[in-house]
């Protein structure tokens, strides 16, 4: 008895200490070494499941779900305990499934490395495929909100750069094979250290590839570097979570507004001349700007009149994102008020979140913030916005006595012209979480990323900064600066290098971010070929063991 409680102790502690470690590499800690010591964790803790059942690995693997769900992401529980509404227990209970549910990369590891029984006590080619192999886990694993190993290293900025070859997940690939190489030498350490780097001459060689690669990455210069700036402003309003209550309440519709008004006035005399204003997702909640007869209960006419008023007599184009409804599916849309004459380009959001914005199963009883948004079908698309030309901007004092206007759109459209059309960007979007998942951002056209956010459920904890980060590695898989822009921040503006162009915004606080953002590109690996380009490495890291497991297999059937 003694020795299975002694195993569990033990892979509770790696579990903790893999979790903290986790917690600490990632923003706003940023202390990347971490992001190297959480996998030795927890390549020591399956070293020791070599010889266990299966019921004691899936317990220990239970372990490492709960605790990186408790420790690394504790804002999980204060998320859900806002959605459902429910007391402290039940959302405890919730939290637990959702580790059992949505940690399955511990398990799916833990039972690989069992099953193939892989090990770090034999050669280097054991160490290449036990990194693919935890890097398939972080690809593989279905995830709610997804994390990777790789964002362990994120912010090392030479490191970062191997997800423009195959994606945040060769990051991870990187972090584990410095885990597994720097294990493998621990655990066989009873040999020389001259003969134990012999021994792993193999990963340090890729090592060595990967890390020259980054470098190469990190200093390669932009091929476009002539491109003018764009010239954008970000309206972080943090007006606060939306509770469903909310949507009937004139006052909070009101403060929304005229948030949104004076920031961006604000904007406009500060760094004019101006290109374009970001407004995040839900600055506006349960609104359309939309005047069509579908929206015409949804429809806030000082919403249109202050994007109308912004382009027009500004001439700024506005990114923002607000509620559409298509004949009976209510969607989430992001869109543009530019110096196009034609009507606005639309983005539907695709990837809506569970429990969030839609209910897969249950009853609204137990999460009754949850919206009841649709997905359209097809594929995603890319819009093209129309900068005007720069005309003069209102004073401050003019804008006091229009700002009646604001309530007559009709009469602003009657009024004003349109700015005369001067270039073109060309926009990949991305609203909320989809910013998350690399096939969602990836684009070979795209002059830039804008990403919308809105991260109030979560409070003012970390959750924002491990968002913020994990998003900006879009920018790096693609090549392309990014806008990202969050009701409640983390806000930023970075280049494809993944760079600030400007200090990012704080959490919980209502700012105005201005950036002069160069648009320029690169063509990466990863923007031309997907993910197809990291599974396929990853099936090279594993080629030479299987190629060995093969050989020596008909050599025992010939005996």
């Amino acid at each position: 008895m003694r020795p299975v409680t002694g195993y569990y102790l033990r892979q509770a502690c790696f579990a903790i200490g893999h979790s903290v470690s986790l917690l600490l590499s990632l923003s706003p800690f940023d202390l990347w070494p971490f992001g190297f010591f959480a996998p030795v964790l927890l390549l020591i803790a399956a070293d020791e499941q070599r010889d266990k059942r299966p019921g004691q690995i899936a317990l220990a693997a239970l372990l490492f779900a709960a605790a990186t769900t408790a420790i690394t992401f504790g804002w999980i529980f204060a998320t859900i305990w806002c959605y459902s509404g429910q007391n402290v227990f039940l959302s405890i209970s919730l939290s637990a499934i959702y580790a059992i549910l949505f940690q399955l990369k511990f398990p799916l590891v833990f039972f690989l490395l069992k099953v193939s029984r892989l090990t770090l006590r034999r050669g280097a080619f054991e160490v290449l495929a036990i990194a693919a192999v935890l890097a398939l886990g972080d690809a593989l694993a279905p995830e709610l909100f997804p994390w990777s190993w790789g964002n362990g290293i994120a912010a090392e900025p030479h490191l970062r750069q191997l997800a423009a070859i195959g994606s945040v997940y060769l990051m991870s690939f990187f972090a584990a094979l410095i885990a597994a190489t720097g294990t493998a030498m621990w655990l066989n350490r009873h040999g020389s250290l001259a003969r134990e780097f012999k021994a792993q001459k193999l990963p340090f060689a890729v090592l060595t590839l990967l890390l020259l690669s980054g470098i190469l990455f990190r200093y390669w210069p932009s091929p476009n570097g002539e491109r003018p700036s764009l010239r954008m402003a970000i309206a972080q309003t943090n007006i606060g979570a939306a509770a469903s209550a909310k949507s009937s309440d004139a006052d909070f519709a009101r403060e929304a507004v005229t948030r949104l008004f004076q920031q961006s006035a604000e904007a406009v005399q500060l760094y004019a001349p101006l290109d374009v204003v970001l407004w995040p997702e839900a600055t506006m909640p349960f609104h359309s700007a939309s005047p069509d007869a579908a929206n015409r209960e949804i429809y806030s006419v000082t919403f249109d009149g202050v994007l109308e008023y912004l382009l027009r007599r500004a001439s700024v184009a506005v990114i923002f994102q607000d509620m559409y409804r298509d004949k009976s599916a209510l969607t989430s849309r992001l869109s543009l008020r530019d110096a196009r004459a034609s009507s606005a380009q639309n983005y539907f959001k695709r990837r809506l979140v569970p429990w969030g914005e839609y209910l897969p199963f249950g009853s609204r009883r137990w999460f009754p913030e949850a919206g009841q948004y649709s997905a359209p079908a097809g594929r995603a698309n890319e819009l093209e916005m129309k900068l005007g030309q720069h005309n003069t901007p209102p004073t401050y004092q003019q804008m006091v006595l229009e700002v009646g206007l604001l309530q007559q759109p009709a009469l602003l459209r009657q009024k004003f012209s349109l700015p005369a059309e001067q270039s073109t960007v060309r926009i990949k979007p991305l609203l909320c979480y989809e910013a998350l998942y690399p096939a969602d951002a990836e684009t070979q056209t795209a002059d830039i990323i804008v990403n919308l956010a809105s991260d109030a459920w979560f409070g003012d904890g970390i959750e924002g900064a491990q968002h913020a980060s994990a998003a900006m590695l879009r920018a790096v898989e693609n090549g392309r600066p990014m806008l990202r822009a969050a009701m409640s921040g983390i806000s930023f503006a970075v280049d494809f290098k993944g760079d600030d162009l400007a200090p990012r915004t704080g959490q919980g606080r209502s700012e105005l971010l201005f950036a002069e953002v160069p648009l320029e590109t690169r063509k990466t690996p990863f923007s031309r070929l997907g993910m197809f380009i990291f599974y396929a490495l990853m099936v090279l890291a594993l080629w030479p063991w299987l190629v060995q497991k093969i050989i020596f297999s008909r050599i025992r059937e010939n005996r």
